[in-house]
């Protein structure tokens, strides 16, 4: 048995895809979204050995840095950028699940094991 728990943060930015193909190619000009970033991490016993809100303004405060930023990462770039935040206070002998969507409709979920 594994037990997780799970905060939610979100940013406003705007970002584009250079790579995208003609199908999609409105994704390669700079559009908006709010960015839901969701992360799930992994805990050990079943007593809050982490707590929810301070996980949570951890998250808020590293997130600071995108609100209202231009740039092409894509969401699971910015997962990968998350995770290594988060790691850094949490460590690495953990699971992580991380979920950046975009407008809560599109999402990418991304899973770090420590197996």
């Amino acid at each position: 048995m594994k037990t997780f728990i799970k905060v939610t943060e979100s940013f406003n930015a705007r970002h584009f895809y250079m790579d995208a193909t003609d199908r999609v190619k409105f994704l390669r000009e700079l559009h908006n979204h709010t960015f839901f970033v969701t992360t799930q991490i992994e805990t050990k016993g079943l007593n809050r050995e982490l707590e929810f809100y301070l996980v949570k303004e951890y998250l808020k405060d590293f997130l600071l840095g995108y609100e209202g930023a231009e740039f092409s990462f894509s969401c699971e770039m910015i997962a990968k950028q998350v995770y290594e935040h988060l790691v850094k206070k949490y460590g690495s002998e953990r699971d992580y699940i991380i979920s950046i969507s975009e407008d809560n409709v599109v999402s990418s979920v991304t899973e770090w094991r420590n197996d």
